[in-house]
C-alpha cells in the first residue's frame, strides 16, 4: 500500500509532494489511511532536510496510531523517529525509541526491521561513547541483513552498506583501523553496486581516515579528494570531510592546507546553518582545537559561537522533545489502562450484570428523586422571589400609591381653593416620580445584567445627577476600582444604592451643604467601600437623622456589611461590603 502511494507521487518535486500529500491528510478520515500518508510526509521531509516538518508529522503519525500495537505501521513510526533524533543529535532520546523499535521488530520476526533497529541501537551508543556495544549492536544487525539489498515492499530503511559503514566507524573510534578499513571497503563495494551516492561519499570519507590513522597519507589524501569532487547535494557529508581533511593536513604539519580545509568548512557552515548538528558539532569540534593550536582567534572564537548557537538549539528542541514524549508516554499509558478495562469488562459473568441491573434501577430511582426534589427547590425558589417581589412592591411603592390615592381624594373635595388644588397636584406629581423611581430601581436591582460593581457606580451617578438637578448643591464622583468587573449580585446592589440615596435625601433635608462627594473604591481583598461626605453642618446629636441611620445600617447588615458615620467638616458616611 505505502510502495503503491510513493510511485503513485514519484514524478513530483519534493516539494509537491509535501504539499499533495499534506492535502490528502487532511481530507481524508479514517486513521489507518492517515498513518500512510503521515509516513510519506515524514519521508519527503527528511528528504528535503527539514527535520523540523519532519518530526510535526511524526507526532501527527503518533496521535493516530491505534493503541501500543506491534505492527509494521508502529516500527516505521518508530524508525523514523529514530532517524530525527539521530541527526537532531539526541542519542538519549534515541536510544530508548530505537529500543522500543527492535522488540517490536523482534515480535514482528522481521529481519528488515530488525536489522534496522540494531543499526539505529549501534548509532546511539557509539554516540554516547559506548563504543564496544555499538560495535556489538552493528555486527548484530549484520547477521540479520539476509538481505544485501531490501525488498521493494519496504520503505526506505537501513541498508547493508549502512552497517557496514557504522561498523567501520564505530572501529575507527575503537583504534582499530585495519579492522575499519576493511569493513569501509566493504561498504564502499556495495554502496557502488548500487549507485548510493551519499554512501560512496560517506564510505571514501571513512576510507581516507582509516588510512590516515594508518599512516598511509598520500591513500588518505586520494580518497578525502575522491569525497569532495564525488559530493553532489550532501553537504553534511561535505562539511565532514573537511574536518578530515583538516585533520590529515594538521597531523602532516601541513598548517596552511589544514587551515584552508577548516576555513572552508566554516564558510559552509555559514552559507547553511541547517546542515543537521551532529555533523556541524563533528566538524566544529576538530576546527575549534585547530585554530586554538594556531592562535587564529577570530575564527577560533566564530567556531565556538556556532558550537554555542548549536548546542543552544539541541538543548531547547531537547527539552521540547522530553516533553512530547512525555505527553505520549501518558497517552499510551491511558490507552493501555483503557484496553485493560475493557478486557476486564468483557470478563463480567451473569451475578455481575444483575448487580449492574440492579445499579441501574437505583439510581434510577435516585434520579427521579432528584428530578422531583430540584423541580420542588424551583418552585420554593420560584415562591420566595415572588414573595421578595411583592415585599418590595409593597414596600417601596405601596406607601406612594396610598400618598397619592390620599391626595387623589383630597382634590376631589368641591371646598379647596385653586391654591391649594395646586399645591395637591404638585405633590401628587413628585411623589408619583418617586413611585417611578423606586420601580426603576427594583427593575434594575432584578436584572442580573447590571451585576457589577462598574454598573452601580454609574447607575448611582445617573441618579444623583438627577435629585440635584435645580438645587445649589454641586456633586462629586470618584472612582478608584481595581476591579470594576467584579460581580455585585441584585439584592447588594439594591441595599447598598438605597443606602447612598437615603444618604442624599438627609444631605438636602438637614445638611444644609453645598457640596456632596461620592468615592467607590474596591480593593484586592475583594472589598467594595462606598464614602458619601458633604460639607455641612454634620449630624446634631438631637437630630440624629430620624431612622434612616438605623434603615442603613440594617440594609447593610443584611448583606454582610457595615454603615458606619462620622462627624468632620461636614458628615462622611461609609458603607462597606464584600463582593465574595
Amino acid at each position: 500500500m505505502l510502495v503503491i502511494c510513493l510511485s503513485s507521487i514519484g514524478a513530483l518535486s519534493q516539494q509537491s509532494i509535501t504539499d499533495s500529500l499534506q492535502h490528502l491528510y487532511a481530507e481524508t478520515k479514517e486513521n489507518e489511511q492517515k498513518s500512510h500518508q503521515a509516513l510519506l510526509l515524514i519521508e519527503a521531509w527528511m528528504d528535503l532536510e527539514k527535520l523540523d516538518s519532519a518530526q510535526f508529522w511524526a507526532n501527527e503519525l503518533f496521535s493516530v496510531l491505534p493503541g501500543n500495537k506491534q505492527d509494521v505501521v508502529h516500527y516505521y513510526y518508530n524508525s523514523r523517529q529514530s532517524e530525527i533524533y539521530y541527526y537532531n543529535n539526541f542519542p538519549r532520546l534515541g536510544l530508548q525509541n530505537a529500543e522500543r523499535g527492535l522488540q517490536i521488530a523482534l515480535s514482528l520476526n522481521d529481519s528488515v526491521f530488525i536489522a534496522d533497529a540494531y543499526n539505529f541501537r549501534g548509532l546511539f551508543l557509539m554516540n554516547l561513547n559506548r563504543i564496544q556495544e555499538a560495535i556489538s549492536s552493528f555486527k548484530l544487525g549484520l547477521q540479520w541483513s539476509v538481505w544485501k539489498s531490501n525488498p521493494p515492499k519496504y520503505l526506505s530503511l537501513t541498508q547493508y552498506y549502512h552497517l557496514l559503514g557504522n561498523l567501520a566507524e564505530a572501529l575507527l573510534k575503537n583504534n582499530e583501523p585495519a579492522a575499519s578499513l576493511h569493513y569501509a571497503f566493504y561498504s564502499y563495494n556495495e554502496a557502488v553496486k548500487h549507485n548510493r551516492r551519499r554512501a560512496i561519499s560517506v564510505a571514501q570519507n571513512q576510507i581516507g581516515s582509516c588510512y590516515d590513522a594508518l599512516g598511509k597519507t598520500d591513500s588518505a589524501l586520494y580518497f578525502f579528494k575522491a569525497c569532495i569532487s564525488g559530493i553532489d547535494n550532501d553537504i553534511d557529508v561535505l562539511l565532514l570531510n573537511y574536518a578530515s581533511l583538516g585533520q590529515h593536513f594538521k597531523h602532516l604539519q601541513l598548517n596552511e592546507q589544514a587551515n584552508s580545509a577548516f576555513k572552508e568548512g566554516v564558510l559552509l557552515l555559514t552559507k547553511r546553518p541547517d546542515i543537521n548538528s551532529y555533523f556541524s558539532i563533528e566538524f566544529l569540534n576538530k576546527a575549534i582545537v585547530f585554530f586554538r593550536e594556531t592562535a587564529q582567534e577570530k575564527l577560533l572564537q566564530n567556531c565556538i559561537y556556532k558550537k554555542m548557537m548549536i548546542l543552544d538549539k539541541v538543548q531547547a528542541d531537547y527539552n521540547v522533545q522530553i516533553n512530547e514524549v512525555m505527553e505520549a508516554a501518558l497517552k499510551n499509558e491511558t490507552q493501555l489502562l483503557n484496553l485493560r478495562i475493557a478486557n476486564e469488562a468483557r470478563k463480567v459473568k451473569l451475578d455481575q450484570y444483575k448487580i449492574i441491573a440492579l445499579s441501574t434501577l437505583l439510581v434510577s430511582v435516585l434520579l427521579i428523586f432528584l428530578l422531583y426534589r430540584n423541580r420542588l427547590l424551583k418552585k420554593l425558589e420560584l415562591a420566595k422571589l415572588q414573595n421578595n417581589i411583592q415585599q418590595d412592591l409593597h414596600d417601596e411603592l405601596g406607601g406612594s400609591l396610598s400618598i397619592i390615592r390620599i391626595l387623589s381624594d383630597l382634590m376631589s373635595s368641591k371646598k379647596l381653593s385653586q391654591e391649594e388644588i395646586a399645591s395637591l397636584s404638585q405633590k401628587i406629581s413628585g411623589t408619583a416620580s418617586e413611585a417611578a423611581q423606586k420601580m426603576n430601581t427594583l427593575i434594575w436591582a432584578l436584572n442580573t445584567e447590571n451585576d457589577s460593581v462598574a454598573n452601580l457606580c454609574e447607575y448611582t451617578r445617573q441618579y444623583s445627577i438627577a435629585f440635584f438637578e435645580g438645587t445649589t448643591i454641586d456633586i462629586h464622583f470618584e472612582e478608584k476600582l481595581s476591579q470594576p468587573n467584579s460581580n455585585i449580585y441584585g439584592t447588594a446592589r439594591k441595599n447598598i444604592f438605597l443606602c447612598i440615596k437615603e444618604s442624599l435625601h438627609n444631605v438636602l433635608k438637614h445638611a444644609n451643604a453645598s457640596a456632596v462627594h461620592i468615592r467607590f473604591e474596591t480593593t484586592n481583598a475583594q472589598q467594595l467601600i462606598v464614602t458619601v461626605s458633604d460639607n455641612g453642618k454634620g449630624m446634631q446629636q438631637n437630630n440624629q437623622f430620624g431612622n434612616g441611620l438605623k434603615n442603613m445600617q440594617q440594609r447593610m447588615a443584611a448583606i454582610g456589611g457595615t454603615a458606619s458615620f462620622t462627624n468632620n467638616a461636614g458628615c462622611t458616611v461609609v458603607f462597606e461590603c464584600s463582593l465574595h
